[in-house]
This record gives structure tokens, sequence and C-alpha cells, in this order.
């Protein structure tokens, strides 16, 4: 088994790849269908985690850009939004 591992342990589609290990060894299927599933959580919160660093960030430069519009001072729109000098530079132009 830890050679089957070993060799195709990199698969393209791992829930395909735990469902048939657990199948070859049937003593240990519900402690792999548990790692399975912990795993698509695991993937599931990663992927939201993403979502809203990107929706903030989004955000931060909105606010930015409203700020800017309304000639509020370009050091309290660095503070009030947490954006780098690049970033808002970027948006100054």
């Amino acid at each position: 088994m830890f050679n089957y591992l070993i060799q195709e342990g990199n698969a393209q589609k791992p829930m395909e790849f735990i469902t048939e290990i657990a199948k070859q060894s049937e003593k240990h299927e519900g402690a792999l269908m548990t790692i399975a599933q912990a795993l698509r959580q695991e993937g599931r919160q990663e992927g939201i985690q993403k979502g809203l660093q990107k929706g903030i960030q989004k955000t931060k430069i909105e606010l930015a850009k409203q700020f800017l519009a309304n000639g509020v001072d370009l050091n309290i729109v660095k503070l009030s939004t947490g954006l780098s000098d690049d970033e808002l530079d970027k948006l100054q132009k």
C-alpha cells in the first residue's frame, strides 16, 4: 500500500484516489473517508478565506478611489485604507 501511495499519491483527482485506497483496505475505509472529508473542508475554508481577502482588498480600493475623488489628503487615505504607496500611486494615475 505504501508503494502505491508513493507512486500515485500526487493524483490529479485526490478524492477518487482516497476512495480507491479505501476500497482496497476495507477495515480502514471509515478513517480514510474521514480524512477525505477533512481535506475537502480544509479546501473550502481556504477558498472562503481567499474570497474574503479579495473582497476586502476590492473594498479598500473602492474607498480609496472615493476618498481621492473627494480631495481627501493622501496620508489620510493611506491610514484609512491600509493600502501601500504603490497601490495608491496606481489609483492616482
